[in-house]
């Protein structure tokens, strides 16, 4: 009998020479991107356009756009800006109206036949699904009448103007039926980026795949190809599983109580943040992209299962059991995390337990690694368990566009007895000098032991900003400074989607 082999989620591509070809890899393709960025600008710079007579009345009929998938009906329905992870990312709005509506990543009831585009923020595979279930199952009636007002209204504006030329009667414009569910084509996305400071390179490639083949019941699945350790959500180098998971619906009049199994990215899920979580997007540094104390308590990529409850609009509910370990060969839901949320206005704050096993991670605070544990080991162990909890708030002042976050976070090695914590605030202005862009400002400390600190407080001060460059490509730029001040870094970021 052929036995699966244990590490089949783990990278696929630690060789020798892999450093080499990924550095020619990144450079190959941004230098594709750079091109044809040149190539549309000197087209558009060119090309003149040309006002013919025709174009001066708009016609009293107009055609109506047809939908012809369920990737369509997914994109009006939430205009999903991926990072992801679906990630996929969680919902950071562009303009203090869009944020009115669908405050931030907060999963609400999906009532609406469109939401604010995202503006590069992780959604979670469990939101995809409720957005999809909605929109498949409203999608009839909901887009034929929200998506075609402008549309409608258009038209009777020019009606108006052309009264006096047009006599004979005009037919309104029908809109186009909605295809059957069994005829939705699978959402595909890309996603690339790259990060260069302090001399070291990251950067990941992601085909992320969500098919729903029916209203209640949705595959998804992310394939990384990563290097370096710039982004928290991409932890294994090379070519990785990061999730294969199905989510399903399970009561029909219930859409937003939904279960997911399989191979989760648990970030996306777990300590979502408007402001400071999307490392393709926001903040650079790995300290506010997720709370260090959860990531060491196995809130990354993992087995698991995984339910998620929006049960108003003001309160959310997760629970998930996972495994502690990627390998197959040791499969066990030994780790469990539950997370509430809950909005009042534009506020919204999350508290998260984790616990699991180490699990051969070899991760928790910083000085965790001088405790001798016998035979010349140091640091924990396999078995070791693990406690972390985790506080998140973000609050969006509308008439300035601007957010404001804070994190706080406690770990511990339960057969160590010691722990340590960490903690990080900030801010991001939106669209502050146009559109699409965000300028970020924060403070934040790695998880650490200071009873047990010798050294420097292992602290960063992090300014960044981040604007899009084109129709799916981002540019983003870091001044970091670390270590009490005593190291000043430089950060550079490209990131496309398509």
């Amino acid at each position: 009998m052929r036995i699966l082999h244990p590490d089949i989620w783990n990278p696929l591509s630690n060789w020798a020479y892999s450093s080499r070809l990924t550095q020619v890899f990144w450079l190959s393709f941004w230098l594709m991107v750079g091109l044809n960025i040149l190539g549309q600008s000197t087209a558009a710079a060119t090309t003149k356009p040309q006002l013919k007579t025709a174009e001066l009345t708009m016609p009293l009929s107009a055609p109506t756009p047809e939908i012809s998938s369920a990737t369509e009906d997914l994109q009006l329905a939430n205009a999903v800006g991926t990072d992801s992870t679906i990630a996929r990312e969680d919902i950071a709005a562009s303009s203090a109206a869009e944020w009115g509506q669908s405050f931030g990543d907060f999963t609400v009831p999906v009532e609406r036949a469109s939401l604010p585009k995202a503006s590069g923020v992780k959604l979670g595979s469990a939101d995809s699904v409720g957005i999809a279930f909605t929109a498949f199952s409203e999608a009839a009636n909901e887009l034929t009448g929200a998506m075609f007002e402008p549309e409608a209204a258009a038209i009777a504006q020019a009606s108006e103007t052309v009264t006096d030329e047009a006599e004979a009667p005009t037919e309104e414009p029908q809109p186009t039926a909605v295809e059957p569910l069994q005829t939705y084509q699978p959402l595909l996305e890309f996603q690339a980026v790259s990060i260069f400071q302090d001399d070291d390179f990251s950067g990941r490639l992601r085909a992320t795949g969500i098919y729903a083949i029916s209203e209640q019941v949705l595959f998804g699945a992310t394939v990384d190809l990563a290097t370096g350790e710039g982004l928290v959500d991409s932890r294994e180098e090379g070519l990785s599983l990061n999730e294969l998971y199905v989510s399903a619906a399970p009561i029909q009049n219930l859409p937003n109580l939904r279960v997911v199994a399989g191979l989760i990215d648990f970030t996306s899920y777990f300590d979502r943040n408007s402001f400071a979580k999307d490392g393709a997007t926001q903040f650079f540094n790995p300290v506010f992209q997720t709370n260090p104390a959860l990531s060491a308590t196995g809130i990354s990529s993992r087995p698991g299962l995984l339910v998620n409850w929006s049960a108003t609009d003001q309160l959310e509910l997760k629970a998930a059991a996972f495994s502690s370990s990627r390998e197959l060969g040791d499969l066990a839901l030994d780790g469990f995390a539950a997370e509430v949320g809950f909005r009042v206005e534009n506020l919204i704050v999350r508290g998260t337990y984790a616990t699991a096993r180490d699990a051969g991670s070899d991760d928790g605070f910083s000085e965790i690694f001088q405790f001798g544990r016998g035979d010349g080991r140091f640091g924990p162990l396999d078995d070791d368990r693990e406690v972390a909890y985790g506080f998140n708030a973000e609050y969006f002042i509308e008439s300035l566009n601007l957010g404001l976050f804070g994190r706080y976070g406690w770990y511990e090695n339960q057969d160590l007895d010691r722990g340590g914590s960490t903690f990080s605030l900030g801010l991001n202005a939106l669209e502050l000098f146009t559109e699409g862009d965000r300028l970020g400002l924060a403070y934040g400390q790695q998880l650490s032991n200071s009873d047990l600190r010798t050294g420097k407080t292992p602290d960063v001060w992090e300014l960044f900003y981040d604007a899009p460059i084109t129709d799916g490509v981002r540019a983003g730029v870091s001044l970091q400074s670390r270590d009490e001040l005593s190291d000043t870094i430089f950060g550079v970021r490209l990131r496309a989607d398509w």
